[in-house]
Order: structure tokens, then C-alpha cells, then sequence
């Protein structure tokens, strides 16, 4: 008998601070990256989730992009580091951009938890 295992208790976590500090809305609905690797699961292909982005992510990174690029912030310290980190971040939800699936919030939680287990 093969088991399997998924271990989602950060991404819970994650997710779950999120919604508490509220930026995200549990009755809303997120963009999320799946595994491109496979598993087969019950005679089924399951493609673990390995990352999320709010749905207005690519809106409000660019601004804060544009925002860190402004003059009047270059006398702070950190801003660069921070632009850097900002830059990247766009960067790679470029990458993650064609395999972005919108899930409600719900569904993720409930598939994260069903799966944040050993499958027999």
C-alpha cells in the first residue's frame, strides 16, 4: 500500500494569517499555482497547490513599484532593497501567470486540509 502525503501546514498557516489580518477575504476567491509535477492519487493525477496571489496582486505590485520609483522615497533607507523585492515578485507571478487558477477561498482551505494528510 503506497501513501502519500502532502504537507500544506504552512501554506495553511500562511493563508489563514492572511484572512485574520485581513487581506484577504475568506468569502472571496484567489489566483493559485499549481505543482507542474503529478502525483497519482485513487487512479487521478492531483496537482498539489504551491503558491496563491490575491486577485488584484499584478494591479497592486505595479503600483507599488511605481510608488518605490518615485524620487521623494529614494532618501529612505530600504527603499531599494525593497524595490528589488518588489521587481521580483512581479517577476515571478510573470512566470506563474499562465497557470494561475481562481479558486474561492473556501474550496483552497478545504482542498489543503483534505489533502494535509496521509492518503491511503
Amino acid at each position: 500500500m503506497v501513501h502519500t502525503s502532502y504537507d500544506y501546514s504552512e501554506l495553511i498557516e500562511e493563508l489563514e494569517s492572511d484572512i485574520q489580518e485581513g487581506l484577504i477575504d475568506q468569502n472571496g476567491s484567489l489566483l493559485i499555482v499549481r505543482s507542474s509535477d503529478s502525483v497519482l492519487i485513487d487512479d487521478k493525477y492531483y496537482y498539489p497547490i504551491i503558491d496563491y496571489y490575491t486577485e488584484d496582486f499584478e494591479k497592486s505590485i505595479k503600483e507599488e513599484i511605481k510608488d518605490l520609483q518615485s524620487e521623494e522615497l529614494w532618501e529612505y533607507e530600504g527603499v531599494e532593497e525593497h524595490l528589488k523585492q518588489a521587481k521580483k515578485l512581479l517577476r515571478l507571478f510573470n512566470k506563474d501567470k499562465d497557470r494561475l487558477e481562481k479558486i474561492s477561498v473556501n474550496a483552497m482551505l478545504v482542498e489543503m486540509y483534505d489533502y494535509n494528510r496521509i492518503i491511503r
